[in-house]
């Protein structure tokens, strides 16, 4: 009797344990049927598809989550937004009941927040993105979510009031990631004060490996902060706030592993800030280190970047050519870098002729870059300055007139350029205005220079000689 009750009760078992089995592949056939009909482009057939499964899943597991996931992907398609989010908060719901994985739930939510922010008519949508990414964070606090999965949430939101120009918005997200990340830090000095305690009682100096990690995290963080930051105050031109930022960002760098499009925005920022306040050398090095991280990054940005290299290199007065080296090099035959090359060259062989010819004849090419266009005028004067100082290096008078011939600009410009460099010390002499006559310090011409240089040492070996003799 015992041994019947048994085989009654471990066949029914088997029964029961074989129907959920069945209906499991059911419900795994029925999702992969949908998804093939969404690969033929049958939308409407898939979507039918996938809410059977819904249905099919009435447990709500991993099955109906990713159908709900294909249902939103295939909605923002054939634009049905209200369905779309109708979908959404049914996928969202199952997250706040722990139906899923967090692994699970996180990736799923990262996957499509990026999928609908990547498409083509983002900017025609960015009020219903807006509206798709505080859904999301309004349910995500009922589920207690990762503060690291709503980070990455807010910083999307960020980036997208940044696009749409709304400041306000972004600033107040910019507070709450700030506040995330102060959290963490509290809470990561907690756990580092617990591990203290930890290492007191084991002598176990292992245990603070986790804290470096999150030590790493918060860095990393931090600096995709900073990086929209820099944006939103080089966009508003406030560079008391860029100049705050930057130099904490500079700061952080070190202690943080970052993407290299991270990296690259700060240092662009950074570039174009310091060429705001005519710091021409550290603009270069910060331009520079762009280019490399946006190469890294393989991000198209790095074309313009290199540009601005160029353009940073020669208000340097440098007469090293950036295209020779290593990182450069692959671009100095780029469609698009082609006039930097060319006017690289002219600088470097002091041709004013030939530079303000390749300037007049690209001047669309050229100009339709803002932030280049703003320093044209500025490089004009740096490149006739090189060369009108070579000009008069053999004189000790020379007239104005002169000079305005060989660079093609009025006398008015040329004399503007003289009164620069004197005060600036790099030519030592005065004007006469009446005579129109540039007249030299007689010392300070280059075989003058040697030549006092020799009288002076003469004189000072014979009033040696004299005090030796007495």
């Amino acid at each position: 009797m015992g041994s019947d009750s048994g085989s009654e009760y471990d066949f029914e078992y088997s029964d029961a344990s074989e129907e959920e089995e069945n209906q499991n592949y059911e419900v795994e056939n029925e999702y992969y049927s949908a998804k093939a009909l969404v690969d033929s482009g049958k939308f409407k057939d898939a979507l039918t598809g996938f809410n059977k499964v819904v249905t099919l899943d009435v447990e709500g597991s991993e099955w109906g989550f990713k159908a709900l996931k294909q249902c939103v992907i295939v909605h923002w398609r054939l634009k049905q937004y209200d369905q779309m989010m109708e979908k959404y908060s049914d996928l969202l719901n199952l997250v706040v009941q722990n139906r899923v994985t967090r692994n699970l739930s996180e990736s799923v939510i990262n996957s499509l927040l990026d999928i609908v922010s990547s498409s083509s008519n983002v900017e025609a949508n960015q009020e219903l993105l807006i509206r798709f990414y505080n859904h999301t964070l309004d349910l995500l606090k009922k589920a207690k979510a990762t503060e690291r999965l709503c980070f990455k949430i807010n910083l999307k939101l960020g980036y997208l009031f940044f696009h749409a120009k709304q400041f306000d918005q972004l600033s107040k997200v910019l507070k709450r990631l700030h506040k995330l990340l102060s959290k963490a830090d509290t809470d990561g000095k907690e756990n580092r004060n617990d591990q203290t305690k930890k290492q007191k009682l084991n002598d176990n100096s292992s245990l603070f490996v986790g804290s470096d990690i999150d030590q790493h995290r918060r860095g990393t963080q931090l600096l995709e902060v900073y990086a929209l930051q820099i944006q939103l105050y080089t966009l508003q031109k406030d560079n008391q706030k860029l100049r705050k930022i930057y130099r904490k960002a500079m700061e952080t760098r070190t202690a943080a592993i970052s993407h290299p499009r991270v990296h690259a925005i700060i240092r662009e920022c950074g570039g174009k800030m310091h060429m705001q306040e005519h710091m021409w050398e550290n603009a270069r090095s910060d331009f520079f280190e762009a280019f490399k991280n946006y190469d890294e990054a393989g991000d198209p940005r790095r074309i313009n970047c290199l540009k601005y290299l160029v353009l940073a290199n020669m208000l340097t007065r440098s007469k090293i050519n950036p295209f020779e080296g290593q990182e450069a090099k692959p671009f100095e035959n780029h469609d698009e870098i082609k006039v930097m090359t060319a006017l690289v060259d002219a600088f470097l062989h002091d041709e004013v002729k030939k530079f303000e010819s390749i300037l007049e004849n690209n001047r669309k090419a050229i100009m339709e870059d803002p932030f280049i266009s703003r320093y044209i005028t500025e490089l004009l004067r740096t490149v006739r300055s090189q060369v009108l100082e070579k000009i008069i290096k053999p004189y000790t008078r020379i007239a104005l007139p002169f000079i305005s011939k060989q660079l093609m600009i009025p006398v008015e410009e040329v004399e503007e350029l003289l009164v620069t460099l004197i005060l600036d010390g790099k030519v030592i002499g005065h004007i006469d205005q009446v005579e129109q006559v540039l007249i030299l310090d007689p010392r300070e011409s280059e075989g003058n220079r040697k030549c006092f240089a020799f009288q002076q040492l003469t004189h000072e070996l014979g009033r040696l000689s004299t005090q030796l003799k007495r």
